[in-house]
C-alpha cells in the first residue's frame, strides 16, 4: 500500500528582496562606490569613472512603459574591463558569487554588488552587447520572458528604437551601439520618493544632494591613499555631469616600480592558489608610487613606499585553513608618505583591507591586510574580545599585525635608511605614545623588536648615517642634549636622538631582550674623542664638545677625585681653545693657563699662547665647572702666577730675551710703556693674593723696573750698580731730584719711573724693598740707601745750588737724627756721607771739595 501524501507543504523559500534587504542592513549605505572600485579592480580594471548625471531622460517609446521611471538621475560607473558571462551569472545569485572560490578576487562575501540597493531599486549593467536590467521586485519585468533580470543584445538589435532610447541615459560616455563595447558600465537610477513608498529593499529616497555629498567623501577618501592597494586599478574619475571633481592616477614611476606593481596579483596567485604552500618562501616586495590628485582647483602628487609582504604561512595549521576557507592569506603591506609629497592635509594613518577601512590608526603610515573584517567593512571582525578567549577571527588579526605588519614595516625603514635624510628622521616609525588599547597601537613594540634583534641599520645617527643597535649611542631628545646636535655630528659621533616615548620604549624593548643600549653620556663622548681626535672640527664644535664632555664634572656631590678623572680623561684630547688658534690638548709636562679675565688673557696673548686659554670661546658653564674643580686640576689647568712670568715676559717684551748684560740700564720700548705699567699692576694684585714676602728668584734677571731717561733694569742688580731711587711727588726732596736727574739725565743714577706706576704698585716696590737689599732700590727716607744712591750722582750734586745743598743736608741730618741709636752709622755711612760734595771747609780756597 503507498504512503500517504503530504497533508501541508511549508518549503522553505524567500524572496529575493528579502535578500537583499538583510544585504543592504549589513552594509552602510557609502559602501556602494567602494564595492564598485573593489569589482572593477577584481575584474582586472586599470580605470574606473564615477559620475553623477543628474539629467532626466524622456525618450519613447521604451522596452517596457514603466521602465521609464528609471530614466531619471543616476549614478554612473564605468571601468575597462568587462562583464563576462561567468559574471552576468555569478550576478544572479545573490549571496553566492564565484568570487567565493576565487584566490585573486579580493571580494569574499557575494554581496558587494548588492549594495547598490541601498540607492536604486532597479540598477542597469552594460558591458559588450549585453544590456541588464534589474528587476528584484519583478514590477514592470513580470511582462517579459525574463522576469527579475531580463538582457537584451544591444549589437544584433541595433535598429531597435526603444534599446536606443535606452542606451541615451548612457550618454556621459561615449558608446557605440553597434560595437561591442570592451568596458562595463553599471547604472544605478537613483531611488524615487514613489518608488520608496513601495520598495521592499530599503524604504529611502535617493537624491541628487545624497550622491553628491558621498562622492565628496569618497574623493577624500581616494586622497587618503584609495588607490594604494587595489591590484590592477591606476585611475579613478569622479564627475558630476560634465565637471571633473576629481581625477587620480598612478604615475609612472620607474620602469621597476610598474613590473613590480603589475607582478603583484601573480605572485599572490602562484603564493596562495598553490598546494605547495607550505613549502613556498615568504615574499617581500618594494614599490616607490607616485599618486597624482587634480581637481579643477589645483594638482598635487603624493609620494609613497610601499611594502608588500606576503608570508607562506602563519605557522599554525588550524588558523591557515580557517583563513583560507574565508579567502584571507597573510599578505600585508605598508604604505609610508614620503617628505617630498605635495600633501595638504594632515596624515592620517588608516587600516586598509585593499580598500580604505573607516578605522583609524593614528599612526604615521597605511596598512593593508587581509584581516578578518565584519560584512559591512566597517571594524575587524571579533574586536575588543578578552584576553585568552580569543576566536581564530581575532588571532588572525593579531598575527597580520604583530608578525606580518612588523616585518613589513621593518622593511620600510631598512629601505628608507639608504635613501636621503628625512626632514625628521624618526617620522615613519612606529607611535609609541598610543593608547595601546587597540591592537595596532602595539606595533612600535613588534617593530623595535625585530631592528634589535636582527642588529639593523636602521638607526638614524646625527652624523648622517644609519647605524646599528650596537653601534648608535642613544639619547632622548630635549633642549639640552641637542644643543651638542651640530658638534657630536661634526666630530662623526653615532648619536641617535629619539622622542621621548620611543626612547623610553627602545630602553624597555632593550632590556625585555637582554640587550646592552648604549646611552649618550659625556664619559663615551670623551672615550671617543681620545680615539677619534678633533682635528678635523670647528672651533665652535670643540666648545659645545668641550661643554658636554664636562657635564658630569657638574653634579651635585661629584667627588674631587672624580671631578679631577673627569679633565684628565679629556688629556690627550685637542678640544681646549687657546688664544693661538686652534684647540690644543694638555702640554705632557705643563698646565694650561686660565686668564682670570678678559684683562689677563689680552695682557698675555703674546706670551705661551698655546698654554693660555681663550676664555672668549669657554662657555660659562665651563668657566664655572673649571673653577669649581681649580683646585684639584694644578697638573692640567692653573691661574698664572708671578713665577710664571719669568717665561712669559721674554715673549711679552722684547729687550728682556736680550743676554746681553754689558748694558744694566738699556733703553726702554716706549711703545710698549703701557705694557709695562699692565704688567706691574697684574704683579701687585698677583702679590696680594700669593701673599708674597719676595719676588721669585725667576724674576730677578728680568728687564721689569722703568726708570728714568727712558731707560729699563733688571728687578735685580749687581751689587756694584748704584741703586734705583724711588721718588714721588709727595717727598720733600721730589722736586729737586726730579728736576736734577732730567736736566743730566746722562750722569743721572737710576731713578724710578713712577710716571709708569700706578701709587699701589710703588707702594709695593717700596715694601719690597726694605726686605729684599737685592732688589737694590730705596727711597729718600732710607738713609743707608739714600747714601749709596748719592754718592753715585756727585755730578748732580756739584752741579746744585747751594739752597738744593741746604735741602738736601737738613734732609740727611734729620735722617741721621732719627735714627734711634748712635751705633747704626755705621762706617759705611759715615764713608759716603764724607764722599758727598755737600761740606764746606774753613782751610780750603774753593767752598767745597
Amino acid at each position: 500500500m503507498a504512503p500517504p501524501p503530504a497533508a501541508k507543504n511549508f518549503q522553505q523559500h524567500q524572496p529575493i528582496t528579502t535578500g537583499l534587504r538583510i544585504i543592504c542592513e549589513s552594509y552602510l549605505p557609502n559602501t556602494c562606490l567602494r564595492e564598485l572600485l573593489q569589482n572593477a579592480d577584481d575584474a582586472g580594471a586599470t580605470e574606473i569613472e564615477y559620475v553623477l548625471d543628474t539629467n532626466t531622460y524622456t525618450h519613447s517609446p521604451l522596452l517596457h512603459n514603466d521602465l521609464a521611471e528609471y530614466h531619471g538621475p543616476a549614478l554612473l560607473a564605468r571601468n575597462n574591463s568587462v562583464f563576462t558571462d561567468e559574471d552576468f551569472v555569478s550576478l544572479s545569485k545573490v549571496g553566492d558569487s564565484r568570487k567565493r572560490h576565487d584566490v585573486a578576487a579580493t571580494g569574499k562575501f557575494g554581496q558587494g554588488f548588492n549594495s547598490v540597493y541601498h540607492w536604486t531599486d532597479g540598477p542597469w549593467v552594460y558591458s559588450r552587447r549585453w544590456l541588464l536590467f534589474l528587476d528584484p521586485h519583478q514590477r514592470w519585468s513580470r511582462d517579459t520572458q525574463e522576469p527579475g533580470g531580463p538582457a537584451w543584445d544591444v549589437i544584433a538589435n541595433s535598429d531597435c528604437l526603444e534599446i536606443e532610447n535606452h542606451l541615451k541615459t548612457f550618454e556621459a560616455f561615449k558608446i557605440d551601439r553597434t560595437q561591442a563595447m570592451d568596458a562595463t558600465i553599471i547604472r544605478i537610477p537613483l531611488r524615487t520618493q514613489a518608488q520608496a513608498k513601495i520598495s521592499e529593499i530599503v524604504q529611502r529616497e535617493t537624491t541628487v544632494e545624497g550622491i553628491k555629498n558621498d562622492l565628496e567623501h569618497f574623493a577624500n577618501e581616494i586622497r587618503e591613499g584609495g588607490l594604494l592597494f587595489l591590484k590592477y586599478i591606476r585611475k579613478v574619475i569622479i564627475r558630476i555631469d560634465n565637471n571633473v571633481v576629481l581625477t587620480a592616477q598612478i604615475l609612472a614611476t620607474s620602469k621597476r616600480d610598474s613590473e613590480t606593481r603589475e607582478q603583484l596579483p601573480k605572485d599572490f596567485v602562484n603564493l596562495y592558489a598553490s598546494s605547495t604552500i607550505r613549502t613556498a618562501q615568504d615574499l617581500f616586495k618594494v614599490v616607490n608610487l607616485a599618486i597624482e590628485y587634480t581637481t579643477k582647483e589645483e594638482q598635487r602628487v603624493y609620494n609613497y613606499v610601499v611594502q608588500h609582504a606576503m608570508m607562506a604561512s602563519s605557522g599554525n595549521e588550524e588558523m591557515d585553513k580557517w583563513a583560507r576557507e574565508r579567502k584571507l592569506f597573510p599578505w600585508v603591506a605598508i604604505a609610508a608618505p614620503l617628505i617630498d609629497s605635495s600633501v595638504d592635509y594632515a596624515f592620517r594613518g588608516q587600516l586598509f583591507s585593499t580598500l580604505r577601512l573607516p578605522v583609524l590608526t593614528h599612526q604615521p603610515v597605511h596598512i593593508h591586510g587581509l584581516f578578518s573584517i565584519a560584512p559591512d567593512r566597517a571594524r575587524l571582525s571579533s574586536s575588543g574580545q578578552s584576553p585568552g578567549y580569543e576566536d581564530l577571527a581575532t588571532k588572525w588579526n593579531q598575527y597580520l599585525f604583530t608578525h606580518c605588519a612588523s616585518a613589513a614595516w621593518v622593511k620600510v625603514l631598512v629601505h628608507q635608511s639608504s635613501n636621503a635624510l628625512d626632514e625628521d628622521d624618526y617620522r615613519l616609525w612606529p607611535r609609541a605614545d598610543l593608547s595601546r588599547t587597540d591592537i595596532w597601537s602595539t606595533l612600535d613594540d613588534s617593530v623595535i623588536d625585530l631592528v634589535i634583534k636582527d642588529n639593523l641599520s636602521v638607526w638614524r645617527a646625527i652624523n648622517g648615517g644609519c647605524v646599528t643597535f650596537d653601534q648608535g649611542y642613544f639619547s632622548c631628545t630635549d633642549r639640552e642634549t641637542e644643543k651638542y646636535a651640530t658638534a657630536l655630528a661634526q666630530a662623526n659621533f653615532p648619536v641617535v636622538y629619539l622622542a621621548g616615548p620611543l626612547f623610553l620604549r627602545v630602553k624597555e624593548r632593550a632590556a625585555c631582550l637582554a640587550r646592552n643600549i648604549s646611552l649618550l653620556i659625556p664619559g663615551v663622548v670623551r672615550d671617543f674623542l681620545r680615539k677619534e681626535g678633533t682635528s678635523s672640527k670647528s672651533t665652535d664644535a670643540c666648545a659645545e664638545l668641550l661643554e658636554y664632555c664636562l657635564l658630569d664634572a657638574r653634579k651635585s656631590g661629584l667627588g674631587k677625585k672624580q671631578g679631577s678623572a673627569v679633565f684628565a680623561d679629556l688629556g690627550g684630547v685637542a678640544i681646549w681653545p687657546t688664544v693661538s688658534g686652534p684647540p690644543t690638548k694638555f702640554p705632557n709636562s705643563q698646565p694650561l693657563f686660565l686668564p682670570r679675565d678678559q684683562a689677563e688673557m689680552q695682557l698675555f696673548m703674546k706670551a705661551q699662547r698655546l698654554r693660555t686659554l681663550d676664555i672668549d670661546r669657554l662657555s660659562p658653564l665651563v668657566l664655572s665647572i673649571i673653577l669649581e674643580n681649580l683646585e684639584n686640576l694644578a697638573s692640567m689647568i692653573k691661574f698664572r702666577t708671578i713665577s710664571d712670568l719669568s717665561v712669559d715676559w721674554p715673549s711679552m717684551y722684547p729687550l728682556a730675551a736680550s743676554s746681553n748684560r754689558s748694558n744694566d740700564f738699556p733703553r726702554r720700548l716706549e711703545r710698549l710703556d703701557d705694557l709695562i705699567s699692565s704688567i706691574w699692576m697684574w704683579i701687585n694684585a698677583r702679590s696680594k693674593e700669593e701673599k708674597l714676602k719676595n719676588f721669585p728668584s725667576s724674576l730677578h734677571d728680568q728687564m721689569l723696573l722703568p726708570i728714568n731717561n727712558s731707560r729699563i733694569r733688571r728687578l735685580c742688580t749687581k751689587e756694584d750698580i748704584s741703586p734705583t731711587l724711588i721718588v714721588e711727588k709727595s717727598d720733600l726732596l721730589a722736586k729737586f731730584l726730579i728736576s736734577a736727574t732730567s736736566q743730566n739725565p746722562e750722569a743721572a743714577p737710576p731713578v724710578l719711573d713712577t710716571r709708569l706706576l700706578a701709587p699701589e704698585v710703588v707702594k709695593l716696590l717700596r715694601k719690597k724693598a726694605k726686605i729684599a737689599a737685592n732688589l737694590s732700590m730705596t727711597s729718600v727716607d732710607e738713609l743707608e740707601w739714600f747714601l749709596k744712591w748719592l754718592a753715585g750722582s756727585k755730578q748732580l750734586l756739584v752741579e746744585a745750588s747751594l739752597q738744593e745743598k741746604d735741602i738736601l743736608l737738613k734732609h740727611l741730618e734729620r735722617l741721621v737724627r732719627d735714627q734711634s741709636h748712635s751705633e747704626q752709622l755705621t762706617p759705611d755711612i759715615a764713608r759716603w756721607m764724607k764722599r758727598l760734595p755737600l761740606f764746606r771747609k774753613s782751610t780750603s780756597v774753593a767752598p767745597f771739595e
